[in-house]
């Protein structure tokens, strides 16, 4: 198994170097025990819903669950790829492998054990928009604002496993107050809480 410092070492490489191969060594030595991550894997574009069409990740996405799967997610405890995005290696947003860990394990295989709980509404996220009444709309997005508060709190509740760097720490805590200023009814959440009691039915 790779120790953390090789692994901390070899991000700092890719981070500089933006070769496809390299970046994807780096994430096969990620890892992944223990976890309901069946592979991390790297992407230089987004392929929209599943539809084929790629677009770069201009918008900051870091990583997914490929939406191609979303509607074959409905059995429990069932391991799940991860698509891992160009922006995960900007050093502007990750500065050490402990914000990497924390952005993939901690958050990203968060939401896949939210998904087996509950993998009905979770799946139905990339298709809302098309799908529900304006009345509804401000609901599930206080609903999927949820979802990401669950997520980033597992982060902050794990740090002290990470060593965070600094500027990352900071982002994850103002991530989290952003959304409880933005959506009041979210304003008494604890990391105990799981999303479907964030807003009431």
């Amino acid at each position: 198994m790779i120790s953390t410092l090789e692994l901390e070492k070899q991000f700092y490489e890719v981070v500089r170097n933006p070769d496809s191969k390299l970046r994807q060594d780096f994430l096969d030595r990620i890892p992944l025990d223990g976890t309901l991550i069946s592979r991390l894997i790297y992407r230089e574009g987004i392929d929209i819903c599943g539809d084929g069409v790629v677009i770069a990740p201009s918008n900051g996405l870091v990583a997914q669950m490929p939406q191609t799967s979303a509607f074959r997610q409905f059995s429990p405890i069932r391991k799940r790829k991860i698509l891992v995005y160009p922006h995960a290696f900007s050093y502007d947003f990750h500065q050490k492998i402990g914000d990497v860990i924390s952005t993939l394990i901690d958050h990203e295989a968060f939401h896949l054990e939210q998904l087996n709980k509950h993998s009905f509404f979770l799946a139905l996220r990339p298709v809302w928009n098309a799908i529900i009444s304006p009345k509804d709309w401000e609901y599930l997005v206080r609903k999927d604002a949820g979802i990401e508060l669950a997520a980033y709190e597992n982060q902050l509740k794990n740090a002290h496993l990470r060593d965070l760097s600094p500027k990352y720490g900071d982002y994850l805590e103002e991530t989290i107050n952003e959304i409880l200023q933005k959506y009041k009814p979210l304003n008494k959440i604890t990391d105990k809480k799981l999303f479907y009691e964030l807003v009431p039915a």
